[in-house]
C-alpha cells in the first residue's frame, strides 16, 4: 500500500490529489491501520487508559452514538418526516427533506450521486458494493 500511495506523493496538497485518490484508492488493501501498521511496528508503545471508545467505523456504530427520536431513528443533517419507521440512520444534505414510511433498521444515505437504502443487518456488504461501483 505504501508503494501505491507513494506514486501520488507529488500530487498531495495540489489540485490533482483528489483525482489521484479516486483513481487509486480502490486498489488499496482493505485492512485497518491496526493490522496493517500498528501490530507490525517496533516503535509503538501503549499506555493503559480507561475511557469509552467507538471508532465510528460503521453506520451501525454511528447510529449507536447519535441522538435518536422516540422510535430510535438517528438523523444526520437532513430534516426527516418518519412514519411507522424505527431503528434507522438517515444522512442527507442539510436542506434535504427525507420522508420515510415503514422502514425498520435501515441505513439511508443520500450523498452526491448515490442514494443508499440498505438494511443495517447487512452493512458489512456496503464496502464491497461501493468498491465494485468505483471499478
Amino acid at each position: 500500500m505504501s508503494a501505491l500511495f507513494l506514486k501520488g506523493l507529488k500530487k498531495y496538497n495540489t489540485a490533482e490529489e483528489k483525482i489521484f485518490i479516486e483513481e487509486n484508492y480502490a486498489f488499496a488493501e482493505n485492512i485497518s491501520i491496526d493490522y496493517a501498521i500498528m501490530e507490525n511496528a517496533k516503535n509503538v508503545y501503549v499506555l493503559p487508559a480507561t475511557f469509552d471508545w467507538n471508532d465510528l467505523g460503521t453506520w451501525g456504530s454511528l447510529h449507536e452514538k447519535m441522538p435518536k427520536d422516540d422510535a430510535n431513528n438517528a438523523v444526520v443533517n437532513a430534516t426527516a418526516l418518519l412514519n411507522n419507521s424505527s431503528g434507522n440512520i438517515i444522512s442527507a444534505s442539510k436542506n434535504k427533506w427525507v420522508i420515510i414510511d415503514g422502514l425498520e433498521d435501515y441505513i439511508i444515505v443520500d450523498k452526491d450521486d448515490v442514494l443508499l437504502i440498505y438494511p443495517k443487518s447487512k452493512e458489512q456488504d456496503i464496502k464491497e458494493i461501493v468498491s465494485g461501483l468505483k471499478r
